[in-house]
């Protein structure tokens, strides 16, 4: 933000901020009651225009010095982290995440309980060869 520029033109920090809340998450402003039930009153920009960075161009707010709106793009600037790029390689290593879990769970697990079954007795084998012993 431009806080100069800002200051100049006679915008706050928290009109701006107050701004974005508004037209790109929506705000609570009031309450009414109709019938007995008490409803919220949210403000909020048309979701059609908040699609992309670019549309911060259609957001103003207005001067406390001049009354004036002012173009919120001349007062901030939005830089996109985490392009395209960084998004593919993410998705290639969930991929391949996703891959060696399934090949984990489908094929290593039932080996290695295969080779600690074959180590071990049943409950029932354990018993008898008990009853064996106390016999003989």
């Amino acid at each position: 933000m431009d806080y100069e520029r800002a200051a100049t033109l006679g915008v706050t920090i928290e009109e701006v901020g107050r701004t974005l809340e508004t037209m790109m998450g929506g705000r609570n402003v009031t309450t009414f009651l109709q019938r007995g039930e008490e409803y919220d009153v949210i403000v909020e920009g048309e979701r059609e225009s908040q699609r992309s960075f670019a549309d911060i161009e259609n957001i103003y707010v207005r001067s406390d010095r001049s009354g004036e709106l002012i173009p919120l793009s001349d007062l901030v600037s939005i830089s996109e982290y985490g392009a395209a790029e960084t998004r593919s390689v993410i998705g290639i290593v969930t991929l391949f995440g996703v891959v060696a879990a399934t090949l984990f769970t489908l094929f290593i697990v039932p080996v290695a309980y295969d080779l600690i079954a074959r180590g071990t007795s049943s409950p029932l084998t354990v018993e008898k060869e008990l009853e064996k012993l106390e016999e003989g």
